[in-house]
């Protein structure tokens, strides 16, 4: 009987450590059915190229999602951007991942981030002037803080 195997990919770089394409390279070699994202959200950039020239980066769909049957997990806190995952769902439909989204799972208590959240933050950034942080912009810090300050009001996925 095969022992189940559970491995967990950490990267304390704040990206661009390779994550995305280890993670598809462990898919690969153990055939993996699930790639579980525990944290973060549409800001992620986890990058994979494969040796046919094929490449996309990752931003909620798992890293493994170029691997037939492999099924995406996004678990509570990811921050689910509902929009930005059809987008992405079609550059991988592009690059010949004609199922990714049959192959999402996600976790009903995993935030939402809308349209204000996206907006809210961007004014936040452009406010703070000189000390502005650097956002991506695409409303992940906002969603958060959101939750924090006023959790009942915050939409879930479920």
């Amino acid at each position: 009987m095969d022992a189940t195997r559970l491995v967990s990919v950490i990267g304390l770089a704040f990206g661009d450590c390779g994550k995305g394409l280890f993670v598809d390279y462990l898919c690969r070699l153990w055939h993996a059915h699930t790639v579980v994202r525990f944290n973060g959200g549409g800001q992620a950039g986890h990058n994979v190229v494969l040796p046919d020239g094929r490449r996309h980066t990752f931003s909620q769909f798992g890293a493994g999602a170029f691997v037939a049957g492999t099924c995406s997990v996004l678990a509570y806190p990811v921050i689910v951007h509902p929009g930005a995952l059809l987008v992405e769902h079609e550059y991988l439909r592009r690059c010949g991942v004609d199922d990714a989204l049959a192959r999402l799972l996600i976790d009903a208590r995993c935030r939402v981030t809308t349209p204000f959240h996206q907006a809210a933050g961007r004014l936040r950034e452009l406010a703070r002037g000189d000390a502005a942080h650097g956002s991506c912009g695409v409303g992940v810090g906002e969603t958060v803080r959101h939750g924090l300050q006023h959790a009942a009001q915050i939409l879930r996925y479920g």
